[in-house]
C-alpha cells in the first residue's frame, strides 16, 4: 500500500470510528449502524428514518513526525511574505482535519408508490422529508464537525451526537 493510501486509510479509519461512537448512543433509540452507507436507520412503520454520515475527500492526516517541520516550513512562509502567522494559527493549521457532516431524512414507500401513479407527479421517489442538521435548528447553521484532531475529536463526537439527539429525534 502506497504512502498515499495509508494517510487515507487512516483518515478513514478515524472517521468511521467517529461514526460507529455516535451510532452506539443512537441504538438505544432502535436505530441500526449501517456500515455499508455510513449511517443509522430506523424504521417506524412505512417511513425509514435515516441519520447519514458523509466527509470529505478533502480529509488529511499529518503522518507522526512531520507535523514540526511542517510548522517550522510554515513559520518561515510568513517571514519570507511578510505575513504576521500567529503560534495559535499554525498550530491549528498543522492538525489533522477530517470533515464529518450530518443529514437527517424520512422515507416512504408507501408515499413513492403514490407518486408514482399521478398523471403528473412532482417527483417519484420516497423522499418525505430531510435537510443537513445543522439547518434544522433554530436558527438555522449548518454543523461543522471535524474529528481529526485529537485534542477535539472526542469533544466533537459528543457536540455531533448532542444535536442529533436535540434536532433529529423529535423530527422523527
Amino acid at each position: 500500500m502506497g504512502t498515499r493510501n495509508r494517510k487515507l486509510s487512516s483518515a478513514r479509519l478515524i472517521y468511521l470510528e467517529a461514526c460507529a461512537e455516535i451510532a452506539h448512543a443512537f441504538s438505544p433509540f432502535g436505530f441500526r449502524h449501517r456500515q455499508s452507507r455510513p449511517g443509522l436507520v430506523h424504521r417506524e412503520g412505512d417511513f425509514l428514518h435515516e441519520i447519514s454520515f458523509t466527509s470529505s475527500r478533502y480529509n488529511f492526516v499529518i503522518p507522526s513526525g512531520q507535523r514540526e517541520p511542517l510548522m517550522q516550513a510554515l513559520e518561515l512562509y510568513g517571514e519570507k511574505h511578510r505575513l504576521a502567522l500567529t503560534p495559535e494559527f499554525i498550530d491549528a493549521t498543522a492538525q489533522d482535519s477530517i470533515a464529518l457532516q450530518l443529514t437527517v431524512s424520512t422515507r416512504s414507500e408507501l408515499l413513492k408508490n403514490w407518486r408514482q401513479r399521478q398523471m403528473l407527479p412532482l417527483r417519484k421517489d420516497d423522499h418525505v422529508a430531510g435537510e443537513e442538521i445543522g439547518r434544522m435548528r433554530l436558527p438555522p447553521s449548518v454543523a461543522h464537525f471535524d474529528v481529526g484532531p485529537m485534542e477535539t475529536r472526542k469533544q466533537s463526537i459528543v457536540e455531533a451526537t448532542i444535536l442529533l439527539k436535540d434536532v433529529a429525534l423529535p423530527f422523527f
